[in-house]
This record gives structure tokens, C-alpha cells and sequence, in this order.
């Protein structure tokens, strides 16, 4: 975590941000959703984490492993890439939708969007909406941290369960500061053999 924020010039934010919570740093890298049942599930995405608690799992994760930087926040091309499938021949076109492009637009059979549910579901609750490749809800559910920034915002991507269908897109990127919390917002760690 510290590594990643060396590198770029939001050091003093990554560290401000943990001596708020030097009391409770459970509390401060632990989900504000935690206690709603709604959003709790053993199999629902973890939302209501800021982008410095994504990052402080991840390297925790590592740990873990026991290698160091095994984990990470995708960055913005990585996460596109896995929703959307890298095509030839032009590498950069990706499915218009994370699903097979002859199942067409969002349905509600095919993702989590629109309120059509009203909060996150379990990843594997849209088995006909996964990627040809077999991931789940690359396409609603929730919004997915990167690593990447826009200005002073980190870049989101996935659409979520409140948003409409066209915020699905493989190719839809957003952004939020980095301390933002929400019950839309999550994240997906990368393994990086």
C-alpha cells in the first residue's frame, strides 16, 4: 500500500487517511454496510469501502500469500479487458457488454442494474450474464475500484445495481474520490502470479 502510494502524489492523502482512524483501523477499512442485511451476504460483494481500504486489503491479501504485491486493484485497461474480452484484430475492441454479444442488451436475467433488485446480489446469481471467460457480475451489481486516477477522483468500473443499463458497458468508466463510500461501490483484487 505504501509502495503504491510513494509512486504517485496522493502519499500524504494514504497517510492522513490512516492517522484519522489510527485509533480504530478496523473501523476505518471495514464495509459501513456491514450490519445491513441487505448488502452482508457471505456471497454478496463487500461495498461501502473507500479506494484506501480496497488497497489496504489487497496488501494485506499479499501478506497473506506470502508474497509481496500478489494483490492488487486492477487498473483501468485490466478491468475493461476482463469485461469485455480482448478481440483481434484490433486488441482494443472490447464485447459491448461483459456477456456474449448474441445475448444483446441488459435484461434482468443477464445482470444486476436499474434497481431492478433494489440492493447487491450474490456473484453467482446471473450465471447467463458471466463472460465468455466465466467471470460473474462484470456487468452491475456493483462498482468496481481501480487502480487508476482522473484528476483527483479514482476511476470505477462495472455499473451497480441503482444504475441504468447503459453504465454496464465493458468500455463505461467513472470516478469518485478516493474516501468515497457507498452501497454501489466495492472491489475485486487481481492476483498477480
Amino acid at each position: 500500500l505504501f509502495k503504491i502510494a510513494k509512486n504517485n502524489t496522493e502519499h500524504s492523502t494514504v497517510a492522513n487517511f490512516f492517522k484519522e482512524g489510527k485509533n480504530d483501523l478496523a473501523a476505518l477499512c471495514r464495509s459501513t454496510f456491514d450490519e445491513d442485511r441487505k448488502f452482508s451476504g457471505t456471497e454478496q460483494p463487500v461495498v461501502g469501502i473507500t479506494w484506501y481500504a480496497a488497497q489496504a486489503y489487497c496488501f494485506w491479501l499479499s501478506l497473506c500469500a506470502g508474497k509481496p504485491d500478489s494483490y492488487c486493484l486492477p487498473n483501468d485497461i485490466q478491468r475493461e479487458w476482463a469485461a469485455g474480452g480482448k478481440r483481434e484484430p484490433i486488441p482494443q475492441k472490447v464485447r459491448e457488454y461483459s456477456w456474449a454479444d448474441e445475448k444483446g442488451e441488459p435484461t434482468p436475467t443477464l445482470a444486476n442494474f436499474g434497481m431492478n433488485i433494489g440492493h447487491t446480489t450474490p456473484v453467482n446469481r446471473y450465471p447467463e450474464g458471466a463472460t465468455p471467460e466465466g467471470l460473474y457480475d462484470m456487468g452491475g451489481n456493483v462498482w468496481e475500484w481501480c487502480n487508476d486516477s482522473v484528476g483527483s477522483r479514482r476511476v470505477i468500473r462495472g455499473g451497480g445495481w441503482s444504475r441504468n443499463a447503459g453504465f454496464c458497458r465493458s468500455s463505461y468508466r467513472y470516478g469518485f474520490t478516493p474516501g468515497y463510500r457507498s452501497n454501489f461501490v466495492g472491489f475485486r483484487p487481481v492476483f498477480v502470479p
